[in-house]
């Protein structure tokens, strides 16, 4: 039996504090960024199902695209995989804005749902869409840790 969200789990000042910092932090870094989605992920992991309940989802506005390009230009289009129990993955291409634009609405969509409808529907609907929202969310930190450790050089280093 899941226990009833109380609206106190840290999941939601965790998705505060990464709103706050994508959205209004004057000068938001990569590295910081990596660390926010990483804290994302912890919290999710420590959160309860939550309970589904008869609110109708409306419709919020979400920041644009050209809004978090400006605010992240380094990110880009890198090289990723779709992940499945088959040994032979499909090489696909992932979108660091697409990602964090994702991740993004649906941090608002989680203390929407808080506000207008109660912990427990708030994190039934986070965990529901959560393999599409933390599919984002691993592609994008893999992504920039890749961008953090990579050699300025290497492809012309492994060219020699």
């Amino acid at each position: 039996m899941s226990r009833v969200a109380t609206g106190e789990e840290p999941i939601f000042e965790r998705a505060r504090q990464f709103l706050a910092f994508v959205l209004d932090a004057p000068s938001p870094s990569l590295e910081r960024l990596e660390l926010e989605l990483d804290r994302l992920a912890v919290a999710l992991n420590e959160t309860p199902p939550g309970q589904a309940t008869d609110y109708e989802a409306v419709s919020i506005p979400r920041p644009s695209r050209e809004f978090l390009s400006g605010r992240f230009p380094s990110l880009g289009l890198y090289r990723s995989t779709t992940y499945s129990l088959e040994l032979e993955d499909e090489l696909t291409v992932g979108d660091g804005v697409d990602d964090l634009l994702d991740i993004t609405d649906e941090m608002q969509r989680l203390l929407h749902h808080l506000d207008a409808a109660g912990a427990d529907e708030a994190l039934f609907e986070l965990h529901a869409l959560g393999w599409h929202w933390m599919g984002h969310l691993r592609g994008l930190t893999g992504y920039l840790h890749f961008m953090r450790h990579e050699e300025p050089n290497s492809a012309e280093s492994s060219a020699t």
